[in-house]
């Protein structure tokens, strides 16, 4: 049976093959092939043949058969096919493959992926009928579909089993519309089929998602040999999928000093369960994206957790207005949704009301600016005065926020403990000239502020460390619990991680992931919720690599 096949094959190669012509005639680059499908009294179905791209004939081309519009087969044409060398196609290019059918009649088709340019090439179905020899030894089922509307989907129920085992449980291909969504296991329960003799578990459930208009949804039940594959049945269903779009009501203003607030709540009906993420842009450009996961007391009354968004973001520019507007992701059916565009003008305000006297909370202390006066001495307290041992001091406004946020990393069961805070003007200069002569001066400078240019003589930076943990005033403490729970939760106290990874270009300082600055809760919260890496970057001003 066989050598049949390849004769047929050779004999229509010559009439298939579109050879080449004068240069200046157009070569379709489109697959070429040729195919035979042939029926034994088993139900075996082989179909063989070649196929190949003129825009790359070193490459095995795609073949898809599909039987009754349901691919049933996948292969590749690279068997030895010297048929075709006579004729100037090199390489392999022939290809066969087989599957079993339960009886009945199929339309067998097979499509040739194109490669390059052109377009797939389908060659023309043939008809066959697969006889009832075998037809107690093939698989038989039933099934129905049910439309779920709401939530975009098709439900697919039903029955199968193979006649050659009433034990087993078989595989089922469920296909939308000609494409397959998936292999499923018939084994569930199946009591209503042991009055007609069949044993076993053979029932199957599952979901597909769908869009709206009609479907038509097909089973194949594959077989246990012998016997053969056998398409237990097709339903025509129609869908009006329910769309849920994002939903909410948001408010856009701006403090005094140009921040913007959005806040409000926001929801998708799709999935109540589930808060839905945000984007905030301003001017079209994408500045932060939270979740709608705050407190939100006026949805309360409708049965919804929190589903608020609170969010500070620096404005993008102060020299002209902007354009702030929110959309909202949607989750399942439906698409995203702008919910708020309101424009505001920042132009005039500065992001904090004093940055250069030592004394203020906001001071910027870097290498392009020192301390006025160099040798500034702040109020200070005494750390221990507050529960926190060591001896360090800090003015009193970060000494509260550092014994608030050492309680909140207790509550999570990570010690977090005060390991250097204010420094003089002369034991800033000890330590310094102490890594100057034990580094050189460029590596000392990398770590170590000169006295005048140090944050700790301001009262408002501190160095923490993790008793137990290691990694005491080294990178790796960035990696600790202490150092992740500092990553993730200073800002709530007013801290900010003062020389972040990956920044020293701009702080002038390699990265210490212990080392806070205390700026206050509005400034930490503004630089947490707008992505503000540095202190330099939130007040706008040039990056300060070095003295």
């Amino acid at each position: 049976m066989m050598v049949s096949l390849w004769v047929a094959a050779v004999l229509v190669a010559a009439s298939w093959i579109a050879f080449p012509g004068p240069a200046s005639a157009a070569v379709d680059e489109s697959p070429q092939g040729d195919v035979s499908v042939v029926v034994a009294d088993d139900g075996l179905v082989q179909v063989v043949g070649w196929a190949f791209d003129r825009s790359d004939f070193g490459r095995d081309v795609r073949t898809v058969i599909t039987v009754n519009g349901l691919t049933f087969s996948t292969t590749t044409a690279w068997r030895p096919s010297p048929y075709l060398w006579p004729y100037g196609v090199a390489g392999q290019h022939a290809f066969w493959t087989a599957f079993r059918l339960a009886p009945g009649q199929y339309d067998v088709c097979v499509t040739w992926t194109n490669v390059g340019p052109g377009s797939d090439t389908s060659a023309p179905c043939s008809t066959v009928v697969v006889s009832d020899a075998r037809s107690a030894s093939s698989p038989q089922g039933d099934l129905s579909v049910v439309v779920d509307d709401a939530n975009a989907r098709l439900i697919v129920l039903g029955w199968a089993f193979d006649h050659s085992d009433l034990y087993a449980s078989i595989g089922v291909d469920v296909f939308v519309d000609g494409v397959s969504r998936g292999t499923w296991t018939a084994s569930g329960a199946s009591p209503y089929l042991a009055p007609y003799g069949v044993p076993g578990s053979h029932a199957f459930f599952g979901a597909v998602g769908i869009g709206s208009g009609g479907h038509r949804v097909c089973v194949v039940a594959r077989d246990r040999p012998p016997g053969g594959d056998a398409i237990i049945g097709c339903r025509d269903v129609t869908a009006s999928v329910i769309t849920y779009d994002p939903e909410g009501a948001l408010r856009v203003s701006m403090n005094g000093n140009g921040s913007i607030n959005v806040t409000g709540y926001a929801f998708d009906r799709s999935d109540l369960g589930s808060p839905i993420q945000v984007g905030v842009f301003q001017s079209g450009t994408l500045t932060a994206a939270p979740v709608a996961s705050a407190a939100s007391p006026e949805m309360a009354p409708y049965g919804l957790g929190n589903r608020g968004v609170d969010v500070r973001l620096p404005p993008i520019t102060r020299s002209a207005p902007i354009s702030v507007c929110v959309i909202g992701l949607n989750i399942g059916t439906g698409s995203n949704q702008w919910l708020v565009c309101t424009d505001v003008d920042p132009r005039g305000t500065r992001p904090v009301d004093d940055q250069t006297s030592a004394g203020s909370l906001t001071v910027l202390v870097n290498k392009r600016t020192p301390l006025n006066p160099r040798q500034y001495a702040p109020p200070l307290w005494p750390m221990s005065a507050l529960g926190l041992g060591g001896g360090e001091m800090l003015r009193p406004e970060a000494a509260v926020a550092m014994r608030d946020l050492a309680g909140e990393a207790g509550r999570w069961g990570i010690p977090l403990a005060a390991t250097s805070g204010y420094r003089s003007f002369t034991s800033q200069a000890a330590i310094h000239d102490r890594f100057v002569r034990q580094l050189g001066r460029d590596a000392a400078e990398a770590i170590s502020a000169r006295p005048g240019y140090s944050e700790h003589q301001t009262g408002l930076a501190i160095d923490v460390s993790s008793p137990g943990a290691g990694c005491d005033l080294v990178e790796c403490f960035g990696s600790t619990a202490a150092g992740r729970f500092v990553a993730d939760h200073a800002w709530q106290f007013g801290f900010i991680v003062r020389y972040p990874q990956g920044y020293t270009g701009i702080t002038g300082y390699d990265y210490e992931p212990w080392h806070l600055r205390y700026v206050g809760r509005d400034v930490a919260r503004e630089m947490h919720d707008g992505g503000v890496a540095t202190y330099e970057q939130y007040l706008g001003l040039p990056a300060a690599p070095g003295y």
